[in-house]
């Protein structure tokens, strides 16, 4: 949770204070950008909580230069958050394995971009749920299941599929290395 609880800060922060609240959310994705040519972003406002632990980890941007377009920015944020969860999802899977099922929810479903680029750089197919506050009502199973262990959840209910596209997340997996890179560097 760590690495999604400062995702919508990210582009909110994005969306507000780099554009002044110029653009909304579907207009600075309205068009594709050139993503090898984006510049790169470390989501990290308000510093790291996972996976380094480092509250000293700032945002940065890298490769960012004049040629630049508020969409190439939003682009970068919005990947930069994906790469941050990413992350956190290689840790987690050499800790206890593969999930069999990534059930998606919050406001990242609002964007079929943000939806597929996830799906892109896990490179397994992410599954929307339709419940509006699907977390919480994950939450509210756990304790439940935890308090009376008979009981069975009917299990998710995704309503839309995004799988993952071959020659974009060979791309991804590319400007995932130099991300990590940079991350590295800034330690």
């Amino acid at each position: 949770g760590a690495a999604t609880a400062g995702a919508c800060n990210c582009i909110n922060w994005a969306v507000q204070m780099l554009f002044g609240g110029q653009y909304g959310y579907a207009q600075l994705e309205k068009d594709p950008v050139n993503v090898e040519k984006c510049p790169y972003f470390l989501p990290f406002l308000y510093g790291e909580r996972c996976p380094g632990w480092n509250d000293g980890r700032r945002s940065t941007f890298f490769q960012l230069d004049g040629n630049h377009t508020p969409r190439d920015i939003y682009y970068s944020v919005q990947e930069g958050v994906l790469f941050h969860i990413k992350q956190c999802f290689e840790e987690l899977c050499h800790l206890v394995g593969k999930p069999e099922m990534i059930m998606v929810s919050g406001g990242i479903v609002n964007s079929n971009r943000w939806m597929q680029l996830l799906a892109d750089i896990l490179e397994l197919p992410i599954y929307e749920d339709g419940v509006s506050q699907a977390s919480l009502l994950g939450a509210a199973v756990l304790a439940h299941k935890a308090m009376v262990p008979a009981r069975i959840w009917p299990g998710p209910n995704p309503q839309k599929t995004f799988y993952p596209h071959k020659e974009a997340a060979e791309l991804l997996k590319k400007r995932y290395q130099t991300y990590l890179e940079y991350y590295a560097a800034t330690t």
